[in-house]
Parts: C-alpha cells; structure tokens; sequence
C-alpha cells in the first residue's frame, strides 16, 4: 500500500481489506463458545485475525512506512472501518 503511486488503488485496497478482515471476525464472533474451543477450523480463524492483526499494527514501524507516511490516511482509514465495526460484534 505505500509503494502505490495512485490513491484510488490505495482507498479501494484498504477498503478491500478492511471489508474482509471485518467478515472474518463477525464470523467468528457468529461461532458458539463451544465451536471456538473444540472445532479446528474456527481455532484457525482465530489464529488468522490474531496474525494478521499483528501485521497490520507492525507494518507501521518499517521503513517504507515511515518513508511514505503521506500514504498513511488510507492505511489508517482502513484501521478505523476494522476498530469500528468489530467493537460493534464484540
């Protein structure tokens, strides 16, 4: 996202990723406390969010990041749809 020279490339990826890390967290949120603790599949899911979510936050301490921080509005607007949204299937 901060080597894309077009913003509207960068707008519609975040809003791309935004929209599909949101779904799998409201699927997960839609699974029983049972299926979360016994069912492979939904402990993979979990697994999935926790990693990618730690990708999205450290990808802001690398250089290239830093380097091109006037491209952080669409990197940043795609946080707030996820922070938004999620607290909502919490």
């Amino acid at each position: 996202m901060f080597t894309c020279t077009d913003s509207t490339a960068r707008k519609y990826a975040g809003k791309l990723v935004s929209l599909a890390f949101i779904r799998l967290i409201k699927l997960y949120a839609d699974c029983d406390d049972e299926y979360r603790e016994t069912v492979e599949l939904v402990k993979e899911v979990k697994t999935c969010i926790n990693t990618a979510f730690n990708y999205l936050i450290n990808v802001l301490t690398e250089k290239e990041c830093q380097r091109n921080w006037t491209k952080l509005e669409c990197y940043f607007e795609m946080l707030n749809e996820i922070a938004t949204s999620c607290a909502s299937s919490a």
